[in-house]
């Protein structure tokens, strides 16, 4: 009997969540310091700084550090906790993790990051690099008269917005042109 009580309170258990921790600590640096931290609109102190943030198995927090003029902005990594793995006995299991999100972690807990201005803060520069590595897939998305890649390239470049995917341009050059770069 005491067999069976033990296999029903294994199946039921939710190893992340009773055994692991329901907060992860993050750092970030950068050079030069002094620099503002904001995590999801908080603002959690001047760099370096170490805080702590809630698991969520939803949403990775978004990140905005700002410096004189430059912003940089990023999200935080997740990867799987490892505890979750021993979830295999249960569906329910695997449902309590994600629900209190501890099935996931924040990796890395260590951020670096420059606060010097460099041409990816240029505009133009920046449109360029999305282009060329995203340029099959505004091919398609483009072909099919939406998607992801579409979108933000209409985000990027305000005066592409509300026009018909038929006549978005297609090459660096109309790019440049008609965003005016």
């Amino acid at each position: 009997m005491r067999a069976l009580a033990l296999v029903l309170c294994l199946s039921l258990c939710s190893c992340a969540t009773i055994f692991g921790k329901s907060k992860d600590s993050v750092t970030i640096t950068s050079k030069p310091e002094g620099a503002t931290v904001v995590v999801n609109g908080v603002e959690m102190g001047k760099t370096p700084v170490t805080f702590e943030i809630d698991r969520n198995a939803w949403n990775a927090p978004t990140v905005v550090i700002t410096k004189d003029k430059v912003t940089k902005t990023f999200t935080l990594n997740r990867g799987l906790e490892a505890l979750s793995i021993l979830n295999c006995t249960s569906i329910f299991s695997w449902a309590t993790d994600v629900t209190s999100g501890n099935i996931v972690r924040y990796t890395p807990s260590n951020y670096d990051v420059d606060m010097t201005a460099n041409s990816m803060d240029d505009k133009a520069s920046y449109l360029r690099s999305y282009y060329l590595l995203n340029r099959v897939a505004l091919a398609n998305d483009i072909a099919r008269g939406h998607g992801e890649a579409l979108s933000a390239l209409m985000e990027l470049c305000p005066r592409l917005r509300g026009r018909s995917p038929a006549v978005v341009p297609t090459t660096m050059e109309e790019i440049e042109k008609d965003c005016a770069l």
